[in-house]
């Protein structure tokens, strides 16, 4: 009887926390329930407001997932702080877990931040043509992920480039204007007939396929160097024309060139005895 009435005192003791925390677990599973629905609406609204804006799907699909995973940790502390767990225990917890994970997350976490930024300013869209000053890699962007931006090179290579560095360097883009101007240069030998030259270069150019007839050419003498005189021409082109102009340019005035005894100069060597 003695160990009865010792057990019934134990459990008549232990009953108020044990409905409490009944009571505690009954609310937190009602709260997490409640928060679900909330969350949900909340995200739905803010695709549904994003989508009419015309943001990029990339950009939808990232911000969608910042409040998911900002609006469920705030959901599970709220639930936890119920139980007497305070946030910066938990922050405690993680900090001193986390840290090794957060390390090999490191860079995937900037690749991420550097592909929302990428996809919110728009510094290039794909059939872009960039160049990026860190490692000098150029080329025609082909796709722009969260993670990654691919770009495809003139002579037919794949390179991709992680968003984090590519979003804190500078870069240029060749193609984001409607028009660029072709800049090509030409040594002639000092004896050639430098208005002939001049002349040629500039028939070249307005005969060219590609340039724009509303804009200038211009022809110079852009410098006068050692073993030659070297011959400016720029002229106004689409952009997306602009490697076909170029290549076009250089063999027009080179044809040109031999076909009226305009002689491209080459450096010599003089050897004394």
């Amino acid at each position: 009887m003695g160990d009865k009435s010792v057990l019934q005192e134990y459990f008549d003791q232990a009953l108020p926390n044990l409905i409490s925390f009944g009571i505690r677990v009954a609310l937190a599973l009602i709260i997490f329930l409640i928060g679900i629905k909330v969350i949900g609406f909340i995200r739905k609204r803010v695709r549904i407001y994003m989508s009419r804006a015309n943001f990029e799907n990339h950009i939808v699909h990232f911000t969608d997932l910042m409040i998911k995973v900002a609006l469920y940790t705030v959901l599970i502390l709220l639930i936890l702080s119920d139980f007497g767990i305070t946030a910066s225990a938990v922050a405690a917890l993680f900090a001193s877990s986390g840290l090794t994970v957060g390390l090999g997350f490191q860079g995937a976490l900037q690749n991420l931040a550097g592909g929302f930024i990428i996809l919110v300013n728009k510094p290039f869209v794909p059939g872009d043509y960039i160049k990026e000053d860190s490692h000098g890699n150029e080329g025609v962007v082909s796709g722009i992920t969260m993670l990654y931006t691919t770009l495809n090179t003139v002579d037919g290579r794949k390179v991709v480039l992680p968003n984090g560095p590519l979003a804190n360097t500078s870069l240029v883009n060749y193609t984001r204007e409607e028009k660029r101007c072709v800049n090509v240069s030409f040594g002639i030998e000092y004896s050639s007939d430098l208005k002939k030259a001049k002349s040629i270069m500039e028939e070249e150019a307005r005969k060219s396929e590609y340039i724009l007839s509303d804009e200038p050419v211009k022809v110079f003498v852009s410098e006068l160097e050692d073993s030659s005189v070297s011959m400016g021409l720029h002229f106004y082109i689409k952009g997306v024309d602009y490697w076909p102009a170029k290549w076009d340019i250089l063999e027009r005035v080179k044809l040109a060139f031999d076909e009226n005894g305009i002689v491209i100069a080459f450096p010599q060597l003089k050897v004394s005895h």
